[in-house]
């Protein structure tokens, strides 16, 4: 599998797959004191991830307490909470919100016990956070309502074209997915000239890619309204979760778009808060939950795509032969992380009806 990719403002990167065997974990708290609970905040809670998170953290000798948010609440809360910090990590959010954090000056200094198993351009040049898992951003359909020759080929196919108005669905803005498939819709329009470096041409594109959908609300079954076909046939999402969500709820009649020009990949990381007390035991478990055997664990359940190069054996079929199907869109992340909040602001206000 040839991939190539960006992580934050560094230059494109060869991921090369090897598929090796687990051989035995590396990590090793020292200790099974549980009586020091860690407070986990993450994106990456839902559908069961963080009930299983905590529970397998307790057997390991961790009292963890896991917060599960949207990706820019998360973050937004962290740097709020910076004079009195009270998450110990945080997993889950994408190198754009990472760089927030490192502004802050909110994150811990450390060097993981699995570094030598992820590629070195995957860690933060100042050792502040580390990636952990890759998530390419889909379109996915209902393959009873579309064609792979009627679906739209891209994001802003979908935004422009009036086939697709009031037929698709789109992710609560406050979450990380969602903040970055809209910037990788707003890069492709970067203008030094323009609003926030976007063209009036951009936010042209944007304002009908968020008006012509339907911006998820609080209890919405977005994915059944989806996979039912009847007002709604067309969403967003991360792969793992669409091929997991399938499985679960025997939907088969769903697909997903693979663009020409790629699809948006996003990088999840961990970080650990300074607190001025939980520092040594939050890097503990860091090792643990970035372990071999704990990391194939999470792999094999969830759908999760580590970069650990030793889990990569340990992918389904199904997500092997998923990936072979895309590569990922060549984005220069940087314009949003200068930006990501401006432009969020602008569309909450001006573009969300």
């Amino acid at each position: 599998m040839r991939s190539f990719f960006k992580f934050g403002n560094r230059c494109s990167i060869t991921i090369l797959v090897l598929f090796v065997l687990s051989v035995s974990p590396v990590w090793a708290t020292g200790s099974s004191d549980q009586s020091s609970p860690l407070v986990l905040y993450t994106n990456s809670g839902g559908d069961q991830r963080g009930d299983w998170l905590a529970e397998k953290s307790k057997s390991a000798g961790f009292n963890l307490q896991v917060m599960n948010m949207g990706g820019g609440d998360l973050i937004n809360r962290v740097i709020a909470e910076k004079n009195n910090p009270v998450a110990d990590i945080v997993f889950g959010a994408n190198a754009v919100d990472f760089g927030k954090l490192v502004k802050a000056g909110v994150l811990y200094k450390f060097e993981p016990a699995w570094l030598n198993k992820i590629d070195p351009a995957l860690a933060d040049p100042n050792g502040l956070f580390y990636a952990m898992g890759v998530s390419p951003l889909i379109m996915f359909y209902n393959t009873n309502v579309y064609t792979s020759a009627t679906i739209a080929k891209d994001w802003i196919d979908l935004a422009t074209s009036p086939a697709y108005k009031g037929k698709y669905f789109l992710l609560g803005l406050g979450g990380g997915t969602a903040r970055m498939i809209i910037s990788s819709i707003l890069i492709e329009h970067a203008d030094p000239k323009g609003l926030y470096g976007v063209s009036d041409k951009g936010w042209e594109v944007m304002r009908q890619f968020i008006q012509n959908g339907h911006v998820e609300q609080s209890g919405e079954d977005w994915f059944g309204a989806v996979a039912a076909g009847d007002e709604y046939s067309i969403g967003e999402l991360w792969l793992s979760g669409l091929l997991l969500r399938k499985k679960e709820r025997n939907v088969p009649h769903l697909d997903f778009v693979v663009p020409p020009k790629g699809i948006p990949y996003v990088w999840e990381s961990i970080g650990i808060i300074k607190t001025g007390k939980n520092e040594a035991r939050a890097k503990q478990w860091v090792d643990w939950f970035g372990s071999t055997e704990v990391q194939n664990e999470w792999s094999a359940l969830f759908g999760h795509m580590p970069t650990n190069k030793e889990t990569y054996s340990s992918f389904t079929q199904e997500l092997n032969d998923a990936m072979a199907k895309i590569h990922p869109q060549s984005i220069d992340w940087s314009l949003a992380t200068e930006n990501l909040d401006k432009w969020m602001e602008k569309i909450q206000l001006e573009f969300v009806k």
